[in-house]
């Protein structure tokens, strides 16, 4: 727009807004930060240190050294901060990064995404007592408007008075974290807000028998790893008021922790539940295990076996899963889509003579494409296109939030 016109380009100077994205990539940004930062005047910034391109190439304390001089510039308006990403390769250069920040204030930041390979680091040893106790390690001079914290490194948090969502991630291969159900009352102390908590990756620590821990503020899981810690989590932590569960990872063996439990979790206030990559065959046991849900997420399932989601639907005269009014259907491939619309036509025809019919089928334009009885299933339910706002599903909309530390 600055390059149409005298006119244009005066327009555009003149409006702060337009200049307040400040995307760094490596040190040839210098030049280009250091105008958006005098355009954007005083306006709320958006600051993104988006080094992996050029970071992967090189040392870690090398990049990490030759970054700083941007990272300096940028610094001097970290009052004016409102998101903030590092994405970088090695680990060392986003500790370079995170020194800088360490004792910093940062009044106006609402959210933070720390993101790295974690390959340069060696594992961290579990300390003695097996107990983590979180402390910050950024920001350390306060961030009283921060609500969601993005990091891949336990070492590296921010203050979490105020967070309300927190995503813990570890690349697959890197496990120097620690949780277990101390560090999760420790880490849930220091967050009394959290109400959405998402676990992906490798994370040491024993989940003995014993009392569960208690999270009432919770109300969104998601759990992408291995089904240790998702089975260990689920069996022990009570979470009163969870209404949205995601579950990427081995389904089956979690509902089988969950029924070997010695205390039963109980969800009563569960009503989406998401099983990523499910293949049906364990349908009957989530059906018993949250009884409570109204609305099925199924991406990218195997559709050969969703026969055993129509028997669980119809079986004991239609009672499972009694509030259960809506499903949603993404697939990644369409090798079953004649065996698929049979059983959803049927499913759904089933329901509909029942007192718990389905209401609302959605699905994606490949999964309409390919449903050869479309008419008969729209005929006895509302048959959309999923899309960013036809589903309500808390974790469905964070995932389709447009914020600016977005990768």
């Amino acid at each position: 727009m600055s390059h149409v016109c005298t006119y244009w380009r005066d327009v555009a100077l003149g409006t702060p807004l337009l200049w307040n994205s400040i995307d760094v990539y490596s040190i040839r940004s210098i030049e280009c930060v250091s105008r958006y930062l005098d355009r954007s005047r005083n306006c709320l910034l958006d600051v993104r240190f988006d080094i992996w391109g050029s970071d992967r190439f090189l040392n870690g304390e090398i990049s990490g050294a030759k970054i700083l001089p941007v990272v300096d510039i940028v610094v001097q308006h970290i009052h004016r901060w409102k998101t903030l990403l590092v994405l970088a390769s090695n680990s060392t250069t986003t500790a370079s990064i995170l020194s800088t920040l360490a004792h910093l204030e940062a009044p106006s930041l609402e959210r933070i995404r720390i993101v790295d390979d974690g390959g340069d680091i060696d594992d961290e040893p579990p300390s003695p007592s097996g107990v983590f106790q979180p402390r910050p390690g950024v920001f350390i001079g306060g961030a009283p408007r921060l609500a969601a914290v993005w990091v891949n490194n336990l070492r590296v948090l921010p203050p979490l008075t105020n967070v309300t969502t927190l995503h813990l991630h570890t690349p697959s291969y890197f496990s120097s974290a620690e949780l277990n159900p101390s560090s999760l009352k420790s880490l849930t102390a220091t967050c009394p807000s959290l109400s959405s908590l998402s676990i992906r990756g490798n994370f040491r620590g024993d989940w003995p028998h014993g009392g569960p821990v208690t999270i009432p503020s919770l109300r969104s899981l998601w759990f992408e790893s291995g089904d240790t810690l998702a089975s260990s989590f689920l069996a022990t932590v009570s979470m009163p008021n969870l209404v949205s569960l995601w579950l990427d990872c081995p389904q089956y063996r979690v509902i089988q922790r969950i029924f070997n439990s010695t205390s039963r979790p109980n969800f009563p206030a569960l009503k989406y539940l998401t099983l990523q990559g499910f293949d049906f065959y364990a349908s009957t046991h989530y059906a018993k295990a949250f009884p409570t849900i109204t609305a099925l997420h199924l991406p990218f399932c195997n559709l050969f076996h969703i026969t055993f989601l129509k028997e669980t639907l119809i079986e004991n005269d239609h009672s499972r899963w009694p509030n259960l009014d809506t499903i949603v259907f993404r697939s990644l491939r369409d090798t079953h889509a004649k065996k698929f619309s049979t059983v959803i036509d049927d499913m759904v025809r089933e329901r509909h003579n029942s007192i718990h019919p389905i209401r609302r089928l959605l699905v994606d334009k490949d999964v309409l494409a390919n449903l050869y009885s479309a008419d008969s299933i729209g005929a006895r339910t509302d048959l959309k296109v999923l899309s960013a706002d036809s589903f309500d599903d808390p974790w469905w909309i964070m995932s389709h939030m447009d914020s600016g530390d977005q990768i």
